[in-house]
């Protein structure tokens, strides 16, 4: 039995906005219950940049 599919509508913005606070791809997925591989795909279709890394 297939998978049902995400709904890039809501998980989308979730991920764009968790980025945007400076969460690793690994704690995205870890928060809203996907895989990291389904994080890293959408922020390269959204474009988001990857948060700097503070200075040490």
């Amino acid at each position: 039995m297939a998978r049902p599919a995400l709904d890039r509508g809501r998980i989308d913005p979730a991920i764009a906005a968790l980025r945007q606070r400076g969460a690793s791809a690994s704690r995205i997925a870890r928060a809203l219950g996907i895989s990291e591989r389904t994080v890293r795909y959408a922020l390269r279709r959204l474009a988001v940049p990857s948060p700097e890394r503070k200075a040490a």
